[in-house]
């Protein structure tokens, strides 16, 4: 759990620009719930993370129903109070997107021969995001190749552009720079897909919260 934790926020890292570039490098994550809007500020210090600084203030009632948010501007000042009272104006930041926002599942795709397996992903992600009824963005990551057979299998994530813009929106209202938002249960997917060899040969794994 370790290892997929440091690869989880790796990750986030990855995301919002900081990579690995130097120890002090630091990020901010927000996640807007129905009844807390809370966010924390972390630190890369090589292979692991420090908290800098966290906090939390209760969500105007109605402004977040069932994951979606009803009154941004709300919900802004809301957070914006906290970003000032921590000083955090200005900072890159990644926020949390609800599971039960988005629509997780998992396939196999032909690799046609000379294109790489994250192409084809990219290729058949951006068809799915043009056969919706809605508006919506979404993200792969590539499970498992098989060069031979000409197939990959994929993990997919999309959601409802209903659901992501607010929440953008929100960071920018907050005086944060919004500059990557993640899936919880695919982000959790993604980290255990690059720091295990062989994760669909690997046997059950549970990640406990």
């Amino acid at each position: 759990t370790d290892t997929v934790g440091t690869v989880m926020f790796e990750r986030v890292l990855k995301g919002i620009g900081l990579g690995r570039r130097a120890p002090g490098t630091e990020a901010v994550g927000v996640d807007l719930g129905s009844r807390l809007i809370k966010l924390m500020q972390v630190r890369a210090l090589g292979d692991h993370a420090e908290v800098v600084c966290w906090g939390a203030v209760p969500t105007p009632e109605g402004a977040i129903v069932d994951g979606m948010i009803r009154d941004s501007e709300e919900v802004a000042y809301a957070l914006r109070r906290l970003v000032y009272e921590k000083g955090l104006a200005g900072q890159p930041a990644c926020a949390a997107l609800p599971a039960r926002c988005a629509r997780i599942e998992c396939g196999s795709i032909p690799v046609p021969p000379g294109q790489s397996a994250a192409a084809a992903a990219a290729a058949a992600l951006a068809q799915k995001l043009g056969e919706t009824a809605e508006p919506a963005v979404g993200d792969c990551t590539v499970l498992d190749h098989d060069p031979a057979g000409g197939t990959a299998d994929v993990a997919f994530v999309t959601a409802s552009a209903q659901c992501v813009h607010p929440r953008a929106e929100v960071l920018v209202k907050a005086r944060l720079e919004p500059v990557a938002l993640e899936v919880e249960p695919f982000a959790l997917l993604c980290s255990l897909v690059e720091s295990v060899e062989d994760p669909l040969g690997a046997g059950p794994s549970v990640v406990v919260d």
